[in-house]
């Protein structure tokens, strides 16, 4: 309430420098101003809403108040001057002693003071450019919140713009290279006798088209081709063996020193293939993010919208063309810091708003990825949780091997369940999943620390700073969706065991374990 007071006292009662009035100013202005609502402070969370209907309520009461405090004002200053004769200052002609102010003119003249420094209450200065301010800050707050939830969520795969992890950008570029590999040898006619084996050691498990894709590169000739097999279709290399004459004598054996037509030539074709396929994937990406400041481009709304062809393990093997360069990006975001740092320079009211707009500046800066960058608005802090303590102490080694299906953990996780239900860490079905749905993630996770509970890395699609947002992981590989029906069944979260196998809950995430800071 004390924040409250203190905002209202610097709306109403500090004057703006006043400039000479206008005689009938003041009620041209109140007619325009009775139009003007404070939703517009109040659309983006500046002022609480419940302020705009109270500032709107008493604004005549405010007026009013601050008349009666500029009468007194001005009988005090007038009041306690002190009386210096005149002719001390300046001779006056005629014997005359005293100045004359009671005349016309001069009573005229003190009320069209009087009137115009109480106009200036309700004049531009106060009013109307305290709104223009607040509705541009709250344009201001739209765009570049959404400027900057572009750059974090409109990157490849779903993820930020910018390179978080530049070796595995790269490394991944490499990986799609070899998955365009996978793909263009899915469509290349290798000989029947060997093509089984050959596709099953490259990882080849469907057709994959690359329509309007170019993956020729350092040759005339394309893969396809130069793979191509050569020998009769009938060609039965057992049955050659057998009969050297009578399958192709030695016209077949010319064909077969071809490249194409014999395992050891189709290996090294492969090997040298697969090298200049990485080549041109890694070439592409770092020449985009060189020329993009450190940013990718923007080829779609999501993972989905900006992939164009999957490889064959589901991951994006070709993005569509490139929509927004990230120059264009990495500028405005620029632009955005640069424009917040003004705006905090040029403003002096609240001092409360400013700090929480320059903590938001600085969190971007420090963490342009992270949502969790605070509020343009003032509020009482919520109370936070206390760090809670482990179910058991630290040191306690995970089996290498579960004997039974999710057996090591169950009596522990259902534990730390009813402890966490017990704290009200339950979310409703419209929760954002960053940070509110990954906050009982991460209270579950210090929780079992010492039962060795981790995260599941998830660098791509949907996840909270690399992380998957439901998931406990277990250096055993055992994980659990602890998230899971606690939207719909109102209990509270579900922790279900789940598994990263073909077959839910007969894989496991060993791989993709991360362990609690």
């Amino acid at each position: 309430m004390k924040k409250i007071l203190i905002l209202i006292l610097i709306i109403g009662f500090v004057p703006p420098i006043v400039s000479q009035a206008v005689t009938g100013v003041g009620t041209g202005i109140d007619a325009s101003v009775g139009t003007i609502k404070f939703a517009s402070c109040t659309a983006g969370g500046v002022v609480a809403p419940w302020l705009s209907r109270q500032l709107t309520d008493q604004r005549d009461k405010l007026n009013e108040q601050a008349k009666k405090w500029l009468s007194w004002l001005q009988s005090k200053i007038t009041g306690n001057l002190p009386s210096i004769p005149i002719q001390t200052i300046v001779p006056l002609p005629g014997g005359i002693s005293k100045v004359p102010v009671q005349d016309s003119d001069t009573k005229t003249a003190v009320d069209n003071a009087k009137n115009g420094i109480n106009s200036n209450f309700n004049s531009k200065e106060l009013w109307g450019d305290t709104i223009a301010r607040c509705g541009a800050r709250e344009i201001l707050n739209k765009i570049s919140g959404d400027i900057v939830n572009i750059a974090r969520t409109n990157g490849r795969d779903g993820g930020t713009a910018f390179i978080r992890n530049w070796r595995n950008f790269l490394t991944r570029a490499e990986y799609r290279g070899e998955d365009m590999f996978r793909a263009m040898l899915s469509n290349t006619n290798i000989c029947s006798y060997m093509a089984k084996d050959a596709k099953s050691a490259f990882g080849v498990t469907k057709t994959i088209t690359l329509p309007g894709v170019n993956t020729r590169s350092g040759s005339l000739n394309s893969y396809a081709l130069r793979a191509n097999c050569t020998m009769p279709k009938d060609f039965d290399i057992a049955k050659y063996q057998q009969d050297f004459q009578g399958n192709g004598g030695w016209e077949a054996f010319s064909r077969l020193l071809d490249g194409a037509n014999n395992p050891y030539g189709m290996i090294l074709m492969s090997a040298d293939e697969i090298a200049r396929q990485r080549a041109i994937e890694l070439a592409a990406d770092t020449a985009q993010t060189a020329a993009n400041n450190g940013y990718s481009g923007i080829s779609g709304k999501n993972a989905s919208d900006s992939c164009m062809i999957k490889g064959m393990t589901g991951t994006c093997l070709v993005y569509k063309d490139i929509k927004t360069p990230g120059s264009y990006l990495a500028a405005n975001l620029a632009a955005t810091v640069q424009q917040e740092l003004s705006w905090v320079g040029n403003v002096d009211e609240v001092g409360e708003l400013i700090a929480n707009l320059t903590e938001i500046t600085l969190n971007r800066l420090t963490n342009l990825s992270s949502p969790n960058e605070g509020n343009a608005y003032i509020e009482d802090p919520l109370p936070s949780l206390p760090p809670t303590d482990p179910i058991n102490e630290g040191g306690a080694t995970p089996p290498a091997d579960a004997t039974t299906k999710h057996g090591n953990h169950l009596d522990i996780i259902a534990a730390a369940k009813a402890e966490l239900i017990t704290e009200g860490m339950v979310f409703s079905i419209d929760s954002p999943e960053c940070p509110d749905r990954f906050a009982i993630t991460e209270r579950a996770v210090q929780k079992l620390k010492g039962d060795g509970a981790g995260f599941l890395d998830k660098p791509s699609g949907n996840n909270c700073g690399g992380f998957a947002v439901d998931i406990i992981a277990y250096p055993d590989g055992y994980i659990y969706d602890i998230l899971d029906g606690s939207a719909e069944d109102g209990n509270g979260p579900a922790w279900n065991p789940s598994g990263c196998g073909p077959i839910d809950g007969d894989g496991t995430c060993s791989d993709r374990y991360r362990a609690a800071p």
